[in-house]
């Protein structure tokens, strides 16, 4: 990971530990895969914070939104599009919320385009309850029956770290069909404001999720989940019940889920009708081949609420080095 310091022009290291502890206190929840390596950091002096992106093509790939507070906001994205402008880069935003987005459309963006949703969850609704928890209250159970666990990982202990990262490592060489991801899963390698769980069957590790803290939100994000293709089915959901449980416990009102593609683009700025219907149809395409609709199916039954993300381009022309840009940071494969 390197820092970029505009006004020097140098590449400095930076200390993970101040990356992860702003990205606490300043970050939204997409903002938790700047911690990946692959990620480039943006600062100015003068602002306390920074604007994670991923160059490819002449593009640097902004993941979220600047990490800052909201009154410095401004002042970071305009010496950040005006390095890129000396650069000869071009600018996309990826995963922005609907307040970024919307100020960055009228100051630095050319294009915007509603590509997706932010799932959001109220540990304080229990969503096993009544009709609509009648499918999650199958696969718990179900999960219970197999004699699946889960718990916590509290730390300080090099034998349970080492089985919970070989869990995930069978995951990562099992995981089969197409891919779209943006960072590697480091479970340990940035600990602050994390949380790790964990589903066991007899004793081996059979499930892993690892918790962000967000205190934009005053909550969590969910930064990675799985469970091994043989565990038994509901072993995933069990996990997130148990998150949402503790959260509960602990008087948290924020859970999120991550974000999924929508069904459809929704609003669209800056492309003329024509480039926009093509936008559509060609979204439409990418939905079908790609399973993108299938982590919004799996966490419809922990009832989220949906909050739009979004895709700007500060060229109105998004060409074909553009596409590859977003190609290689979403790391797509077949």
């Amino acid at each position: 990971m390197v820092l970029i310091q505009e006004k020097e022009t140098q590449v400095l290291c930076t200390e993970t530990g101040h990356i992860a502890e702003l990205i606490k206190r300043f970050g939204h929840p997409p903002a938790v895969i700047l911690l990946d390596p692959s990620c480039s950091l943006f600062s100015i002096p003068s602002v306390k914070g920074f604007i994670g992106y991923r160059l490819e093509f002449k593009h640097a790939v902004v993941i979220s939104e600047p990490v800052c507070a909201k009154e410095d906001r401004a002042e970071l994205t305009f010496a950040f599009h005006e390095y890129c402008r000396q650069k000869n880069w071009n600018v996309i935003y990826i995963l922005a919320s609907k307040e970024f987005a919307h100020w960055a459309i009228q100051n630095v963006s050319s294009v915007l385009i509603q590509s997706g949703d932010e799932l959001v969850v109220d540990p304080e609704v229990d969503p096993t309850k009544g009709r609509k928890g009648e499918k999650l209250r199958w696969k718990i159970n179900h999960a219970r029956q197999n004699h699946i666990s889960v718990g916590e990982y509290s730390g300080n202990d090099a034998h349970m770290e080492n089985a919970l990262e070989d869990a995930v490592k069978i995951w990562k060489k099992l995981r089969r069909g197409p891919q779209i991801f943006l960072g590697t899963v480091e479970l340990f390698a940035n600990r602050q404001g994390s949380r790790w769980f964990y589903a066991k069957q007899g004793g081996a590790i059979v499930g892993v999720l690892l918790l962000k803290q967000i205190e934009i939100r005053q909550g969590w994000v969910i930064s990675f989940l799985m469970a091994l293709p043989d565990a038994p089915a509901g072993t995933s959901e069990l996990l997130v019940l148990h998150v949402i449980e503790k959260l509960r416990d602990a008087g948290c009102h924020f859970l999120s889920l991550g974000a999924g593609s929508g069904k459809q683009l929704g609003e669209v700025r800056g492309l003329n009708p024509v480039i926009t219907l093509i936008a559509r149809r060609l979204f439409k395409v990418v939905n079908w081949f790609f399973p993108l609709q299938c982590r919004r199916r799996y966490f419809k039954k922990f009832m989220p609420v949906s909050q739009p993300t979004y895709l700007l381009f500060s060229n109105p022309i998004i060409g074909v080095s553009a596409l590859r840009a977003l190609m290689r940071v979403l790391n797509i494969s077949v």
